[in-house]
């Protein structure tokens, strides 16, 4: 992962760490464009876009792998996938029980809402741990199911999301001040954007449209995390209950989206795209 030490203009006076990703194909067959994303977190924790393309790592959609991997590389590749896919799993399995706690300590609709997201990006990482473990990982069907399988997850996320948003702008629920919400709720997106970007790259490397979308799930769940978090802390500094719910429908909104996009991917599969 390359690192670079250029200030991000919208925090000037806010210790920063910056992550560059650079996604670069060669040109036979890959986009020769370099996409990176700069991420700022400053000191509360904050995870915020500081580059105009922030968005643009997660929408590449490879369709082959570098053509440069050997057989060695790839195995390699596939192992560190595997295992960032396991560590996502442990993760979500831990943070669901955690952020459910959490929320109903907390009164918060939201935590116990992302602890289902939970369990949804528990199914996506399996999905693709059966993938890269499938003899026939590289046969156009099998990628196709698995990417309609992780657009399942898409779906079945965004439903959840805006049924717990629903119901806590309808009852114009108040949620108590949560310390430790706060605090998980900002390792959490840490950690996710992390496991993001290293799949986002191990994925763009290998070709792997499934570990691709998966990667732009656990990145949804980072955004989750820290629309939740913004939202707690706004409820406890100005008492704006609503700015939970409101910054999570966004989420759902793109959850929504990605899951068309999958569907399209698995079309195009089966079409021979």
């Amino acid at each position: 992962m390359d690192h670079t030490n250029e200030p991000s203009p919208s925090a000037p006076h806010v210790a920063s760490m910056q992550v560059g990703v650079n996604t670069a194909r060669p040109a036979d067959g890959w986009n020769a464009q370099s996409r990176s994303l700069v991420l700022v977190i400053d000191a509360a924790g904050m995870v915020a876009p500081a580059s105009k393309r922030a968005a643009t790592l997660m929408s590449v959609h490879p369709t082959s792998a570098d053509p440069a991997l050997d057989a060695a590389t790839r195995t390699r590749l596939e192992q560190g996938a595997a295992r960032a896919e396991f560590a996502t799993i442990g993760w979500n399995v831990m943070e669901m029980f955690a952020t459910i706690g959490l929320g109903i300590a907390a009164r918060s609709l939201a935590l116990i809402a992302f602890g289902m997201d939970s369990m949804i990006e528990v199914f996506a990482s399996s999905v693709v741990v059966w993938h890269l473990r499938h003899p026939d990982r590289h046969d156009a069907d099998v990628t196709a199911w698995a990417l309609r399988l992780v657009a399942a997850a898409f779906f079945l996320l965004a439903v959840v999301l805006v049924v717990a948003t629903t119901v806590v702008l309808l009852a114009g629920h108040t949620v108590e001040d949560s310390p430790l919400g706060v605090a998980y709720l900002t390792v959490t997106a840490l950690v996710m954007l992390s496991l993001a970007l290293v799949k986002r790259r191990i994925g763009v490397r290998l070709g792997s449209r499934p570990l691709t979308a998966e990667a732009r799930m656990t990145f949804l769940d980072a955004a989750l995390a820290t629309s939740v978090l913004l939202g707690l802390v706004a409820n406890g500094a100005f008492g704006w209950w609503w700015a939970d719910p409101a910054a999570t429908m966004l989420v759902a909104g793109a959850s929504a989206f990605e899951g068309i996009q999958n569907l399209q991917e698995a079309a195009e599969l089966d079409t021979g795209g």
